[in-house]
């Protein structure tokens, strides 16, 4: 992914959105089977997942995108600070 793919505020344009969403689908049916993907009536699913994106030349201003197969935001934000949690406290 280039700077080409960001628009000036900093979100992705509308072809890596579709790119992330195109990914999480088959990533979710080789992690959870068909059964999983993107149905309200779906099989629960074992394994959870986060993608995230972002541009290397501006990775240091933060500027990323993720989707994620979790059902809710507030489960993605326990998963990222348990995950800081260990980044911080390992060696």
């Amino acid at each position: 992914m280039n700077d080409s793919e960001w628009k000036d505020d900093g979100h992705r344009k509308i072809g890596t959105h579709e790119a992330m969403a195109t990914v999480a689908e088959a990533l979710d049916v080789i992690l959870n089977g068909e059964d999983a993907v993107y149905r309200d009536d779906a099989a629960p699913r074992k394994t959870g997942f986060v993608l995230l994106l972002f541009p290397f030349d501006a990775a240091d201003d933060g500027r990323t995108n993720y989707v994620s197969n979790i059902a809710t935001r507030e489960q993605v934000t326990k998963m990222f600070e348990e995950q800081l949690r260990f980044f911080i406290e390992e060696p």
